[in-house]
């Protein structure tokens, strides 16, 4: 009959279609990703070494520019980072990643709290400063971690940035992606292959 026929043809293909879903998960991500060890991405500037796995795209590499501040570590296409070195301007369109050492949040021990970027004060302020903004608290082995994602209102200029307390200093590493052409698909892939790494993720609490 029709029906059984039809019955058939679809056990026939529940399994196939099964075995293609994966795959057709794995295509849609828009980028292929490498993972560095933090310590290698910030260029060993930092106080101790962290194995926290940074994923970044796979055309990246280190980058030096004349003007980069005392600290600061770029990562961008190859050719990107020879124009950036000729004229000084950062690859917005093509998109980046750096890292430095905060001098303007600093994690507090007794407080457990990223001070700048977690106290009262400044999710005040962040309510009228960003929209779209969302904060998560997270560690990875016994480094406190904050993500954070956001969008600037006006540019519409997509943040997605990281605090990592070292456990040395106050001063925790800062980690941002300016993904190509301000791709929220690309941003929200990075974080998440970022978030994967790490454990016990929660909202910040007062986060707008």
């Amino acid at each position: 009959t029709h029906s059984s026929g039809f019955a058939m043809t679809k056990l026939f293909w529940l399994p196939i279609v099964a075995l293609l879903a994966p795959l057709c998960s794995l295509a849609r991500e828009p980028l292929e990703l490498k993972t560095v060890s933090l310590t290698e991405f910030m260029q060993d500037n930092l106080p101790t070494p962290i194995a926290l796995p940074v994923p970044v795209p796979n055309d990246y590499e280190p980058a030096s520019t004349p003007d980069a501040p005392l600290g600061y570590s770029y990562w961008m296409r190859p050719k990107d980072a020879q124009k950036a070195s000729r004229t000084g301007k950062l690859p917005s369109k093509n998109g980046y990643m750096y890292g430095k050492i905060s001098l303007e949040v600093g994690y507090d021990k007794d407080s457990d709290i990223f001070i700048g970027a977690e106290d009262p004060g400044f999710l005040s302020q962040a309510k009228s400063t960003f929209t779209s903004l969302t904060m998560e608290r997270c560690r990875f082995e016994s480094y406190p971690v904050l993500l954070f994602t956001a969008e600037m209102p006006g540019s519409r200029n997509l943040v997605y940035a990281a605090y990592v307390a070292t456990g040395i200093d106050t001063n925790p590493v800062y980690l941002a992606v300016r993904p190509p052409k301000n791709s929220r698909a690309i941003g929200d892939q990075i974080f998440r292959a970022l978030k994967a790494s790490l454990s016990a993720c929660s909202a910040v609490s007062g986060a707008p």
